[in-house]
């Protein structure tokens, strides 16, 4: 019948030595969705591979995927946390290609595959600049 995978439970982002889950459950995309006025997937540019959200949309899509796993957490914390990410070398490519991605991929988005095609699209682009 063909070979069964194991899916990832969660995304994991380790900034400054934390590590904090991530991952959309139904009521975060709902909330999401009605705050955003956009579905899920229209964030995505998912025909070209090459459409990336803003820093606003992709920060405010990791926290509506972290903050039903870590307790208290605020959008500004985010903000703080991808601060910190760029001053450990991070970039904003690099945050959406394996964060804002894995979260589409381990919230039954987008299939692995799918994001690898979209990020190697986003990598071709990211060596023309």
């Amino acid at each position: 019948m063909g070979e069964v995978t194991q899916k990832k439970a969660f995304c994991e982002w380790t900034v400054d030595g934390q590590t904090y889950r991530l991952k959309l459950k139904t009521s975060d995309v709902v909330a999401l969705e009605q705050r955003l006025k956009k579905s899920c997937l229209d964030l995505l540019d998912v025909q070209s591979g090459m459409g990336v959200p803003s820093l606003t949309t992709m920060l405010t899509i990791v926290y509506y995927a972290m903050k039903s796993w870590q307790h208290g957490i605020k959008e500004t914390d985010v903000m703080t946390l991808f601060d910190k990410y760029i001053e450990d070398g991070g970039s904003q490519i690099d945050f959406y290609v394996n964060i804002v991605l894995e979260i589409y991929v381990v919230s039954g988005f987008l299939s692995a595959k799918m994001a690898q095609t979209m990020s190697e699209a986003l990598q071709k682009m990211r060596a023309q600049i």
